[in-house]
Order: structure tokens, then C-alpha cells, then sequence
């Protein structure tokens, strides 16, 4: 008789910080943004906050200046896809096989440090069904960062994925990305093959996790490297402004022009 096929959860190895896969030169490596190792610190104890409901608040720019800078992040609604045990285990370390539908937009906050800084993370997680795609419109056009997210078990939210890159790039081309393929935790169930996920998410140049919130697979190296992301681009953008003169002091005063006088 043929052997039944092995039920054991096979998991995708933790990555660490210095585990990168070997890249053409020529092609961009999503990767090369990640921290080196024990530079990030993840305190287990913190609070947390969450609100549920229609509405809420639109998420305003945060203002770099603070003294804890703050670092928005936005779930694009795929319905079903294990966001909010993403969300619940990043946050609060905990899952649940049960989850009631997100209703307009939940969200969640979290302070973490990284290269001895200390940022507050906002996620929100966006309602998966189509009637509430004006409202997850209205969030990522603030955010920082976008986790797009698809089950490995449901190719049909892997299709998707392009959509919601293509309507990224019409709102906010520039905002820092992530790729994630979650409920990877049962190979007898997985229908979206890790190296097709790969190599679509590099033609993208998009950095690209499989994770599980049910195993806590690369939860919190997914969250982690996108935050890393942000904090780069952040400082990148500063140091164009400053290079162009154009950097506005935090009291929002406009630096005075110098005024050319006739001899």
C-alpha cells in the first residue's frame, strides 16, 4: 500500500538577519535592507492597543520630529487570509482558530526598538470585503507601509496580489511594501509554491515572507523588516532635503530667503 503522505507541519526555515539567498547581480535583492543581527529588540510586555468599527479616525501624517517616531502600516483587505492573527500575534503573541470578520478597520499599536530607536508601530488591519474598498483607499494614501497579504492554501488570493500592487502604485507609488504569504504551517494544504511566490515578488522588487500566525513563523521578522524599510526611506528622504536646502524646521518655520540687492 502507498504511504499517506506526511501530515506534519513542514516549517519554512526562521530567517535570520544574515540568511539571504543567493541573487543574480543583475537582479534587485529585496532583502538587502534587513538589519544585521541583534539589532532589533522586541519587547514582549508592551500594551497594546485595538479598536474596532466603521468609524474611526482617517490616520494623519506623522511628523518624523518626535521624539518616538511613529510608523504607520496598512494590511490590504484579502478576505480570509489570516491578517488579523497576524495582527493578534505580532501585537499580543497570542492566536485564535476563530476570528470574527474585520468590520471596517481594526488596529493595533506597539512600541519596538530598532538600532537603539525606539518606534511606534500603528497597523491597521482593513475589512477584506469588496463593499469597504473606499475606506482601506482612504487609509493606505497615509501609511508608510503596506503588508500585502495572500494564503499559501488559496491561489485565488495570490491572484489578487497584482491588483493590489497596481492600485498601490496609483495612490502612493513610493510607500515602502512587503509581500506575505501566510498560513504556511500544513504542506498537504499549500497551493501557492514558494518559489512561484519568489519569483513573482522579485520581478516586483518586493520583499517576500511565508509565515504563520498559528506556528509564529516569521511573524516578527516580517514586521520587523518592513519597519526597518520605512526608517531607511525615512532617512533617505531627509538627507535629499537636506542636500536641496529644502528642510523645514521642526518649530514649521520656513528658513528665510536671502534677498539680492542691486549695487
Amino acid at each position: 500500500m502507498p504511504s499517506e503522505p506526511s501530515t506534519t507541519p513542514s516549517r519554512s526555515p526562521q530567517l535570520n538577519w544574515r540568511d539571504f539567498s543567493s541573487r543574480s547581480p543583475l537582479t534587485p535583492d529585496p532583502l538587502s535592507w534587513l538589519p544585521p543581527s541583534g539589532s532589533v529588540v522586541l519587547p514582549r510586555s508592551h500594551p497594546s492597543d485595538s479598536r474596532r468599527g466603521l468609524h474611526l479616525p482617517t490616520p494623519r501624517h506623522h511628523q518624523w520630529a518626535r521624539s518616538v517616531p511613529s510608523v504607520l502600516l496598512v494590511f490590504l483587505p484579502c478576505a480570509d487570509v489570516g491578517k488579523s492573527s497576524l495582527l493578534l500575534r505580532f501585537a499580543d503573541n497570542t492566536f485564535s482558530g476563530s476570528y470574527i470578520t474585520t468590520i471596517g478597520v481594526d488596529f493595533k499599536i506597539r512600541t519596538v526598538e530598532i538600532d537603539g530607536e525606539k518606534v511606534k508601530l500603528q497597523i491597521w488591519d482593513t475589512a477584506g470585503q469588496e463593499r469597504f474598498r473606499t475606506i482601506t483607499s482612504t487609509y493606505y494614501r497615509n501609511t508608510h507601509g503596506v503588508i500585502i497579504v495572500y494564503d499559501v492554501t488559496n491561489p485565488e488570493s495570490f491572484v489578487n496580489v497584482k491588483r493590489w500592487l497596481n492600485e498601490i502604485g496609483q495612490n502612493c507609488d513610493n510607500v515602502c511594501k512587503v509581500l506575505v504569504g501566510n498560513k504556511n504551517d500544513n504542506p498537504s494544504k499549500k497551493q501557492v509554491e514558494t518559489q512561484d511566490a519568489r519569483r513573482f515578488s522579485d520581478s516586483m522588487a518586493v520583499p517576500f515572507f511565508e509565515t504563520s500566525a498559528k506556528e509564529n513563523i516569521n511573524v516578527e521578522e516580517m514586521f520587523m523588516a518592513v519597519t526597518h524599510m520605512v526608517l531607511r526611506a525615512k532617512k533617505a528622504s531627509q538627507a535629499r532635503l537636506v542636500q536641496h536646502g529644502d528642510l523645514v524646521k521642526i518649530n514649521g518655520k520656513q528658513p528665510k530667503k536671502k534677498v539680492k540687492r542691486c549695487c
